[in-house]
């Protein structure tokens, strides 16, 4: 997430950038560097030592490694080394490069037969690359006081200036990132206290919201109760529905003896009584619709 205000403000995107930028450079600075120093004429790498096994003793190795007739002695170091010195002397590298001398505890001093045993002597020397240290060209080897000491090596002047053109930007990378950090710094614990903030009330409104769903759940376990004002409305609208058949068949009725008593007139008191009864009960009735509707209001 950025948090820019304009274009001219840092980004956490641009920042990534920019370390990812410097993690670059400093993988080129690393692979230069190594170029320069690790594969020069007088690193130490496996592929720049050699240990020799033909000095019988008789020179030091510091003679013996800087060879003779501008080649190594007896040729035992690789063809492609322009020049080399001695780093220690003896099977167990423990004897010095000046001494000249079998080495007494070298394993292969002792030959044993059948008949007696005899002692050669040997030296084994341990030489490193030193192109820079060229061989002796001499056609005999010299003396160990003789052979001078080899010349550090030295990177070529224009490597030296592009390493410190590459550390110099990497140096100044690394305080611009760092300043950028601080300036966005600020912003992003005002954000951070501002989540948290909003954190809280997403949590209290949450926690309200529960007491309300157990409130609104333990209401839903209530037996449901009807309303008896809707069971009363249907048991009078049953009732009116049931008065209004009775009116309209009571009608009928009456009409029916009107036409008949108007066509018979010669009938007897009977059809009047009927009559008389089908009056008084439709009276009745409308007697206690409109007690009904009395009440009702």
């Amino acid at each position: 997430m950025d948090y820019a205000i304009n274009d001219r403000e840092p980004t956490i995107t641009s920042i990534k950038e920019k370390i990812t930028t410097v993690k670059e450079k400093i993988i080129e600075y690393q692979t230069l560097y190594k170029k320069i120093y690790n594969n020069s004429p007088t690193s130490e790498s496996n592929d720049s030592l050699f240990i020799t096994e033909h000095n019988d003793g008789s020179v030091s190795c510091n003679s013996y490694c800087h060879g003779v007739g501008g080649h190594s002695t007896n040729n035992e170091l690789p063809s492609e080394w322009k020049g080399a010195q001695c780093i220690a002397a003896g099977h167990s590298n423990g004897i010095s490069c000046h001494t000249a001398g079998p080495d007494q505890d070298d394993p292969r001093a002792y030959h044993t037969t059948s008949e007696n045993t005899t002692s050669q002597g040997y030296l084994y020397c341990l030489c490193k690359r030193n192109d820079s240290f060229p061989y002796n060209i001499n056609a005999e080897l010299l003396s160990d006081t003789d052979v001078l000491a080899p010349s550090l090596y030295s990177p070529a002047n224009s490597d030296i200036e592009i390493l410190n053109t590459k550390r110099s930007f990497i140096i100044s990378e690394i305080n611009n990132i760092n300043s950028l950090i601080n300036r966005i710094s600020p912003r992003l614990d005002e954000n951070r206290t501002k989540i948290n903030s909003n954190v809280s009330k997403l949590i209290n409104t949450f926690n309200v919201m529960n007491v309300e769903f157990d409130k609104l759940e333990t209401e839903l376990e209530k037996p449901v109760e009807l309303n008896g004002h809707y069971e009363i409305s249907k048991m009078k609208t049953s009732a009116n529905y049931g008065n209004y058949i009775m009116f309209l068949l009571f009608a009928i009725f009456i009409i029916g003896c009107l036409i008949y008593i108007y066509k018979n007139p010669e009938g007897g008191n009977l059809d009047m009584f009927i009559l008389g009864l089908a009056l008084i009960i439709l009276a009745y009735y409308l007697y206690e619709y409109y007690v009904t509707k009395i009440k009702k209001i």
